[in-house]
């Protein structure tokens, strides 16, 4: 079903005929047999469908004439471009012939003549079949202009040729009035220019900045500029875009762009940190080196930020997942900034919560100190007053025999020249606070005295403690008894043990003996 068909030697195209009369016309020449089909020239009918839509019909179509078998929503697209392309100034002939090709509308620039061969594409076509119509069209210099209604077809179209510029769109499987919007759409941006083979070229050289703020550092207290984001303008480069934020360890800075960042940081040498190859990021105070604390600015105001520090440009392309095409030129777009008092609110804020929580953080180790010195302190006391009990306990041990409670109790706090003047409970104290502060011995000289007495190893020292000669021999005599006295108890306790081991052994005999007897 063509678009155009012959009157004698007028070629009508039915979407030009927008008059009713005109139209009726028309109906009556394809009713006398007036109208030929343009495609092979065979008798036309002029139709309307329900719809409203006009276009011609084979009476009766030949089967080698491919025009025959086009669907209504091909006609309608047909008709759309045809129609675009003469609002668009452009002279537009439709289902054009030439040299082994036929276009469904064929348009011509009035200024420079350059043609382009507008197809829409609803039936199969295989990869190899879209590369030869190609170059049928570019034989005759002609540029091919290609609609796909189908996905797969789409996809089958060489990549060469796309990356050659080739322009080629795939319209969506919508209702056709939406197909017939998007091709109108496209068709008009390619004709008017605002439709490119974008190659990404400026994407390459998309603006970057540094963006931070003077921070406080919380160990030397000195102000520098920490760096939280570097961020990415490409919507001042083209529109559709907005900013983003990249990792700093991602971001190829660039020489010039690296000294900037040194600049605004206050950087010196073996004060950063690497974090990648060649980049450098600021990760901690370059005066004093101590870490800072954790980032409190988030992306979305950071993206806002009223005077970002640009420090160079980078190569966006990657990041946006961008891939060559045909696109809409659109122009630059400013980025939604908020007010810098805004902003310098929302920072002095945040640093002030900062300052808070340092100083409730520094009580709370204050506090913490001041608990631990406290435990530490009740631990050595009761320490001690267990090592002056096991003490006392050791000399009453071996002054028992000797002495009453009450003259133990009196020797224990009688001065003594042989303890440098102290007496032996003030000595056992200081040698039990000592214990616990700087290494000493490992018994108090009071009880160090006695059990050198008690084994013998010091003897003739009449009056050293207190002690006379006759209360010293008697120490040791009793230590002597004492062990006397352990020695026979491990004996008599061995003892027992072999005479039980022995009975064991001759139970055992007996019962073998008599096991064999009753054999």
């Amino acid at each position: 079903m063509p678009q155009t068909a012959f009157h004698g030697d007028d070629l009508l195209v039915a979407a030009d005929i927008t008059d009713p009369l005109q139209w009726e016309r028309v109906r009556k020449w394809s009713k006398t047999n007036q109208l030929l089909t343009s495609c092979c020239r065979t008798r036309a009918t002029a139709v309307q469908n329900e719809n409203g839509f006009r276009f011609f019909r084979h009476h009766t179509a030949p089967k080698n004439c491919e025009a025959g078998k086009e669907s209504i929503e091909h006609e309608k697209l047909k008709a759309e471009a045809y129609l675009v392309a003469k609002r668009c100034g452009y002279l537009a002939q439709m289902e054009a012939s030439g040299p082994n090709w036929r276009a469904d509308v064929l348009v011509t620039h009035p200024v420079t003549g350059e043609q382009s061969a507008i197809e829409i594409q609803k039936s199969d076509q295989k990869n190899h079949e879209t590369r030869e119509r190609v170059e049928r069209h570019n034989a005759s210099g002609v540029r091919s202009v290609w609609f796909f209604l189908r996905k797969q077809d789409y996809e089958e179209v060489p990549p060469d040729l796309i990356g050659q510029g080739l322009p080629a769109f795939l319209l969506r499987e919508k209702s056709t009035e939406e197909r017939i919007r998007e091709l109108g759409g496209l068709l008009t941006a390619l004709l008017k220019g605002s439709m490119v083979y974008d190659k990404g070229s400026d994407l390459a050289k998309v603006p970057l900045a540094l963006i931070g703020y003077n921070y406080p550092c919380g160990h030397c207290g000195q102000q520098w500029f920490r760096t939280t984001f570097a961020v990415a303008y490409p919507n001042r480069v083209r529109g559709g875009n907005k900013p983003m934020a990249i990792p700093l360890a991602e971001a190829s800075f660039g020489e010039q762009a690296l000294s900037k960042l040194r600049q605004l940081t206050q950087l010196t040498p073996g004060k950063t940190l690497k974090v990648a190859p060649n980049v450098e990021q600021n990760l901690i105070c370059p005066h004093c080196g101590a870490m800072p604390d954790r980032e409190f600015l988030t992306e979305d105001v950071a993206l806002q930020c009223p005077y970002p520090n640009f420090v160079g440009a980078i190569d966006i392309r990657q990041h946006l997942g961008f891939k060559p095409g045909w696109r809409k030129v659109r122009p630059p777009e400013p980025e939604a900034t908020m007010p810098v008092q805004q902003w310098q609110q929302i920072i002095q804020e945040r640093l002030r919560n900062i300052t808070d929580e340092r100083e409730r953080q520094a009580q709370e180790r204050e506090r913490q100190r001041i608990v631990r010195e406290e435990q530490a302190r009740r631990r050595r006391e009761q320490r001690t007053e267990e090592l002056c009990k096991r003490e006392l306990s050791a000399l009453e041990h071996r002054l028992t025999p000797l002495m009453s409670g009450t003259e133990i109790t009196t020797w224990l706090n009688q001065p003594s020249q042989d303890l440098a003047g102290l007496c032996p409970i003030s000595s056992i104290r200081e040698h039990a606070n000592k214990h616990w502060q700087e290494p000493s011995a490992p018994q108090s000289e009071p009880v160090r005295i006695i059990s050198s007495i008690a084994d013998g190893s010091l003897q003739n020292n009449a009056g050293i403690l207190g002690l006379t000669e006759e209360q010293q021999l008697l120490i040791l005599r009793n230590s002597r008894h004492q062990r006397r006295a352990q020695r026979l108890a491990s004996a008599e306790n061995f003892g027992s043990k072999v005479t039980a081991f022995g009975g064991l052994l001759i139970g055992a005999a007996i019962d073998k003996i008599r096991f064999r007897a009753k054999k």
